[in-house]
């Protein structure tokens, strides 16, 4: 994935959509880092379901974690290994 840029400068990857979505747009709802990795808590309004963003700011990672209905989205966001 190419790098984006936005006023000129390169956009850094956990500001950046992490995997294509093909269901339209995401609002984020809570985002954390620690140690280059941050965490976005995303909610998808065309269908409603919420996805955690994942990007490691140090190994250029990234990935999307569907947030499974029946579990809590603010227990998979604060999960310390997310």
């Amino acid at each position: 994935m190419g790098d984006a840029i936005a006023n000129g400068r390169p956009t850094p990857p956990w500001k950046q959509s992490s995997v294509p979505n093909p269901r339209g747009r995401s609002d984020a709802l809570d985002s954390r880092v620690g140690d280059g990795i941050h965490v976005r808590l995303l909610w998808h309004p065309t269908d409603g379901h919420v996805s955690l963003a994942v990007a490691d700011s140090k190994t250029g990672e990234r990935f999307d974690l569907p947030v499974r209905d029946g579990d809590g989205a603010l227990d998979v966001f604060e999960h310390p290994f997310a």
